[in-house]
């Protein structure tokens, strides 16, 4: 889990945490500052992330994920929920994905990631996220996404029509 902050001030995460779609499962502590146009790296196994990005140094010290039965919480790879909470409990953000479509069906937890392409889009919709496109490394955590791009076409997501449907007695 990958968070960024576009904000022009920085945010401090000590005591904030994410949880996934059960209030059951233990939460994940966050720890530290993310700097303005900075990221905070969340990883399921701390351990399993560092072999496979030795580089990336912004990197929230707790793990999401635990090797005991009933602790931690996995991404789901066929679709789940992660919540964001402030130190007060509040949720700052959340997100619902999926593996089918609408949802880019390629970042299914057997290869590219999952990235917004840009991060002032409304991240519950499909249409804001993208397959990573940059292979073998299948994500680019810590830095900016690989399907990064400004010029988005809008997204139409409420179609109302506001004229009236004529009768047979409208001549």
């Amino acid at each position: 889990i990958e968070l960024y902050n576009d904000g022009a001030t920085a945010v401090d995460v000590t005591n904030w945490y994410l949880l996934d779609s059960d209030p059951l499962h233990d939460h994940c502590p966050l720890v530290g500052v993310i700097q303005p146009g900075g990221y905070l790296v969340a990883a399921g196994f701390l351990s399993t992330f560092q072999a496979k990005y030795p580089g990336v140094t912004n990197l929230n010290a707790n793990q999401f994920d635990s090797a005991v039965l009933g602790r931690g919480f996995s991404l789901g790879n066929s679709g789940d929920s992660i919540r964001i909470f402030d130190a007060f409990g509040v949720v700052q953000d959340f997100t619902a994905y999926d593996d089918l479509a609408p949802w880019p069906t390629a970042a299914n937890g057997t290869g590219p990631s999952l990235e917004l392409v840009f991060p002032g889009l409304d991240n519950s919709l499909p249409s804001s996220w993208a397959a990573s496109n940059n292979a073998p490394a299948q994500g680019t955590p810590g830095a900016q996404n690989s399907v990064y791009t400004l010029d988005q076409a809008p997204v139409v997501d409420t179609v109302a029509r506001s004229l009236p449907i004529p009768s047979s007695t409208h001549t």
